[in-house]
């Protein structure tokens, strides 16, 4: 799987628990799940309104990822799509119009991630929490884990991405290429880690 690279800060630290929680950035990670349909106007929002990623998802985009969401992590997600003739997008207002609505979903997003996984993003550098949304043709599954960021001493390279403290819906995706990059626990817990690693770049 190929996705951009990018670091973006995950809170401020003159926050108090709770609040450093709801103030922190995202990672989105969105795409049909195995066997779906493809989708037209497709639209994520949370309760304000504010959207998380939208678009047309169609066979053979396994993951787009938006970096750098900072609006704190939604309560829920409204998910919809659309289907018939005319879909277009609304320049305007962000929105799609024309067809009609063929799936509406929300799905719980706050009050499933335990809040050990929101304190382990929250405590080492250049860790981010990642959502993982997947679209299927009766309903949407959420997973979740904490991007991180390492490099190996012996070569000066911008590092890689490894994903800790998975759970949800999904299980953790193979790489196209390379070993295995995401765990259920933390990071230095999985039988793959390796002390050599510099963390947090």
């Amino acid at each position: 799987m190929s996705i951009a690279v990018a670091l973006i800060c995950i809170g401020c630290t003159s926050l108090g628990v709770g609040n450093r929680h709801q103030a922190m950035g995202l990672v989105i990670a969105y795409g049909l799940a195995e066997g779906a349909s493809p989708k037209d106007g497709v639209r994520a929002e949370t309760l304000s309104g504010r959207s998380l990623f939208g678009g047309s998802l169609g066979k053979g985009l396994s993951t787009n990822t938006y970096f750098g969401d900072k609006g704190g992590l939604p309560e829920i997600v409204r998910v919809t799509w659309r289907s018939g003739e005319g879909i277009l997008l609304d320049l305007g207002s962000g929105r799609w119009k024309g067809g009609q609505i063929a799936g509406d979903h929300t799905i719980p997003v706050r009050s499933r991630i335990p809040k050990e996984v929101l304190d382990y993003a929250l405590a080492g550098p250049n860790r981010v929490l990642r959502l993982i949304f997947r679209v299927k043709d009766d309903g949407v599954l959420l997973a979740w884990d904490v991007q991180e960021a390492i490099s190996l001493p012996q070569f000066n390279t911008g590092g890689t991405w490894v994903y800790a403290m998975h759970g949800g819906d999904l299980p953790c995706e193979v790489p196209r290429q390379g070993g295995p990059n995401c765990t259920e626990g933390p990071l230095e817990k999985a039988p793959w880690f390796n002390p050599s690693w510099i963390r947090g770049r």
